[in-house]
């Protein structure tokens, strides 16, 4: 199925991910940092490990937060097609990044699984990025269809 690069701080966060996106056929790469997803997605130097079909990203980091990495993304032309998912703990903050090109929405922690898959598999099954970000709602994502 498709390679996704999950990035979170939390380890917890990053092994529900992996047994649920695995478990669904997809190949899980796992980043504790923005600084480590950017080595995996060879923005800093070193061998790229993707490419990737999706990342889903932690909003809200220590040093490097999602937003910035996200922007990294979305300027290099590497990586600018990869789309984003964001995950955070923090509902206030869910609508900051709606106009971001690579965004395509987010999630609201704790999320559940199975609505973790069925995004994951809607965003996948969207042609690369030509269309506008998703509509975001707490703990499901809405796709808007393309224009």
């Amino acid at each position: 199925m498709a390679v996704v690069l999950a990035v979170d701080d939390d380890p917890d966060v990053l092994a529900v991910i992996a047994a649920t996106l695995g478990g669904a056929g997809h190949r899980v790469v796992l980043a504790r940092s923005a600084p480590e997803a950017a080595r995996r997605l060879g923005l800093a130097g070193g061998k790229a490990g993707g490419p990737f079909d999706l990342v889903i990203l932690d909003l809200v980091m220590p040093k490097v937060d999602g937003l910035s990495l996200a922007a990294r993304l979305n300027a290099h032309p590497r990586t600018a097609h990869v789309p984003v998912l964001f995950l955070t703990g923090r509902a206030d903050l869910t609508e900051t990044f709606g106009g971001a090109r690579n965004v395509r929405g987010g999630l609201t922690k704790p999320f559940d699984p199975r609505g973790l898959v069925r995004t994951v598999g809607r965003l996948l099954d969207q042609p690369r990025l030509g269309g506008r970000p998703l509509a975001v709602h707490h703990e499901r994502v809405a796709v808007r269809p393309r224009q």
